[in-house]
């Protein structure tokens, strides 16, 4: 989830929390602990592949969010003794866990068992970002400054909404999926799974990943129209042993096959050989107007490989965001 709903959600929790704890920068506290597990995009500065591992990793994990809350509520301490230890921990960990809740109903993937387990975990309900979700939130906020002698009650329904949207959306999802999954099995569809990732203004848009044996499918559905004509793009299923035998060239393509969830994979001929294009489809958007948003129209978090005419590995190119390109040449 973006910053700002972050922040949004942990002035509203302070604000919620100022009757239980008499301590002078409460606020404050509560809104930089709702940030807090985010420190680790720090590990960008070591490289790509250490931010694909180590992003929504530890820090966002229900054991790590506590070592994480005692660090914090420690060093907040020395600034504000109005705080104490203990219950600092437990107010920050409250808010590291508004952090992790708020990720997880997002797309990316979350480690919520690290360090003892690396499974990625999501809830896919709320897209990465929603402005409905946010400016809510935000509004939130407003009531409390213009309603100071009922802030407390207005936090409170503040951290209902904070839930009851993401699973109203869930619950709307569940429904489509059910809705399409039928109609598919009626229409005589072959699939082995069918599944609905929220799309940019969702919950009126989802992107529909229907799993097709050598290859995935992929579809935009409109909430408003759940029985609109469904336009396929296909996709051919990343060879996960191709993956494997690269990453024992370069480690980078182990690393990439363990964080994509839906990976697909183009090959086309060079000059010089071929090239063969990984994707996620978690990544690839239905809607043309995001996908424009890209220099690679696929999406973030895409990796190429360059091969020569006997078939080794020459280079590969690594594409995280409009601004996050890495090209290295091996020899």
């Amino acid at each position: 989830m973006d910053p700002v709903t972050h922040l949004a959600a942990g002035g509203i929790q302070g604000t919620a929390l100022k009757p239980l704890v008499a301590a002078k920068h409460l606020l404050l506290f509560c809104v930089l602990a709702s940030w807090l597990p985010d420190i680790d995009n720090l590990a960008g500065f070591f490289g790509p592949e250490f931010y694909l591992v180590h992003h929504r990793g530890v820090t966002h994990s229900l054991l790590g969010g506590l070592v994480l809350a005692a660090v914090f509520a420690a060093l907040f301490h020395l600034w504000d003794r109005t705080l104490p230890l203990v219950t600092g921990s437990l107010v920050a960990y409250a808010g590291i866990v508004n952090h992790i809740f708020l990720d997880l109903i997002t797309s990316y993937g979350t480690q919520i068992f690290a360090p003892l387990s690396r499974g990625r975990f999501s809830v896919q309900c709320v897209f990465i970002i929603d402005p409905v979700f946010t400016l809510s939130l935000i509004l939130v906020l407003i009531l409390i400054r213009m309603k100071p002698r009922h802030q407390t009650r207005i936090a409170c329904l503040g951290l209902l909404w904070l839930v009851a949207y993401p699973a109203l959306n869930l619950g709307l999802r569940l429904g489509l999926e059910a809705h399409l999954r039928e109609r598919l099995r009626l229409q005589g569809e072959a699939f082995s799974t069918l599944e609905l990732a929220p799309e940019a203004l969702a919950p009126l848009n989802w992107k529909l990943i229907v799993d097709a044996g050598d290859r995935y499918r992929l579809a935009a559905v409109s909430l408003l129209q759940p029985n609109g004509p469904l336009r396929f793009e296909e996709f051919t299923k990343a060879d996960r042993a191709l993956l494997e035998s690269l990453g024992g060239r370069v480690e980078f393509f182990r690393t990439y096959a363990w964080f994509a969830m839906y990976p697909v994979m183009a090959v086309a001929p060079t000059a010089e050989g071929s090239r063969v294009t990984f994707h996620d489809l978690r990544f690839r958007s239905t809607l043309a107007w995001v996908r424009n948003l890209f220099r690679n129209r696929d999406g973030p978090f895409s990796l190429t490989a360059d091969f020569d005419r006997r078939g080794d590995l020459v280079a590969y190119t690594y594409q995280q965001s409009r601004v996050v390109r890495v090209v290295q040449q091996l020899e």
